[in-house]
């Protein structure tokens, strides 16, 4: 009869620790799956202010012998994944010329990690980057990156930096440089106006020259010119503004150097802008000018 009990008794127990295990089975199971968390993903365009600052742009150019290939890497350190529309990337300029991305389909970019997209505009002309543009998603309003002329890769970092935001945006100081000198200019012209009226010496064929001479070339600088970007802007003061449907652009040869300028007859180093239709090869010039690094402008293509 004792026997009998006591194997009922530890029957009992047995079920009741079986049922105890299973209880905390589930209860871990059910505490398991309460702590997942499903991220929302959220189109680019939709997040805030703060939560753009948390992602970050790096835009890789690859020049090929038939234009330039950019490639894009994202970080995002946000707590969302974040999904493109990769059709949707593009690169504007101010004068309104804008590019769209070569790329299709959706990218998405899960929280805290990062991805790249290859190939995200192919075959884009090379004249595309001789001035500041920017990199943005959808529209003007979710800036990603300025591109710098004479770099290759373009990041987010850089678009509080207000040499290229100015760059773009077509303002600065050489603005005011420019109209002083314009104004100096123009009283000298002035001066040699009234030079001409008070003296009746005959013009001879030496004078002739000399005037020819400083009507191609303007005898004082305007400003150092260190690099491609301020010898354009340079013509386009002087010049004008390039017409709707053509731009300046630097050109290149086989005596270029790694800053863009090439080599003259007399071993000079210059820069060489050329105004041409946007469409057609760079070839067909609409005009030519020769950019000395003293600020010098002569009308014209360099001497070889």
């Amino acid at each position: 009869m004792n026997k009998k009990w006591s194997v009922i008794g530890i029957l009992t127990l047995l079920l009741i620790a079986t049922g105890c295990a299973q209880n905390s089975s589930k209860q871990k199971t059910s505490s398991s799956e309460t702590t997942k968390v499903e991220l929302k993903t959220t189109d680019y365009s939709k997040l805030s202010d703060s939560e753009k600052n948390e992602m970050s742009f790096s835009f890789v150019r690859e020049s090929k012998d038939n234009g330039s290939n950019v490639n894009l890497k994202i970080i995002n350190r946000s707590s969302k994944n974040v999904v493109f529309d990769k059709a949707k990337f593009l690169l504007i300029h101010k004068d309104g010329d804008t590019l769209t991305s070569s790329a299709d389909g959706n990218k998405i970019v899960k929280s805290n990690s990062t991805t790249s997209i290859k190939g995200l505009f192919t075959e884009v002309e090379n004249s595309e980057f001789q001035s500041v543009g920017l990199f943005c998603y959808k529209n003007s309003k979710n800036e990603l990156a300025y591109t710098e002329v004479g770099n290759t890769v373009y990041k987010s970092s850089d678009l509080t930096n207000s040499n290229l935001k100015n760059g773009f945006n077509g303002e600065g100081k050489s603005k005011k440089k420019d109209n002083s000198y314009e104004n100096t200019e123009g009283k000298d012209k002035n001066k040699d106006t009234d030079n001409k009226q008070t003296n009746d010496s005959p013009v001879n064929s030496n004078d002739t020259q000399k005037q020819d001479s400083e009507e191609k070339k303007e005898a004082t600088p305007v400003e150092t010119v260190t690099n491609i970007q301020q010898a354009i802007d340079l013509v386009a003061r002087k010049s004008g503004q390039a017409p709707d449907g053509t731009g300046y652009v630097i050109m290149t040869d086989s005596t270029s150097d790694a800053s863009g300028k090439v080599q003259t007859a007399t071993g000079q180093r210059v820069y060489w802008v050329r105004l041409y239709k946007k469409g057609a090869t760079t070839g067909d010039a609409l005009g030519d000018w020769t950019v000395y690094p003293s600020g010098v402008i002569e009308q014209g293509a360099p001497e070889k």
